[in-house]
């Protein structure tokens, strides 16, 4: 089994919530987005000093929000970075 598998991420390893962006970024902004309810030893630590640019990580959970999966493939693709899924 691999380490990704052992830890619950598999392709089929989606969002199983929401939040608000208001609460995790400090962004004055009427928007949930998808998220996981779980942590894994894959996510980084969270900076508590780190502050966020508003349009830029608007536009980016916008992504998110809506058509996180398209975005990210056509992300990902063009810059030949490996992901989980095909």
């Amino acid at each position: 089994m691999s380490e990704q598998a052992a830890a619950g991420i598999t392709p089929s390893f989606a969002p199983d919530t929401t939040v608000s962006v208001r609460e995790a970024f400090g962004i004055d902004q009427e928007l949930s987005v998808p998220a996981f309810s779980q942590r894994t030893d894959y996510v980084p630590a969270i900076d508590p000093d780190y502050r966020f640019d508003r349009d830029t990580t608007l536009a980016i959970l916008a992504g998110f929000a809506h058509t996180a999966a398209l975005w990210f493939r056509a992300i990902t693709a063009r810059v030949n970075q490996p992901t989980l899924s095909k």
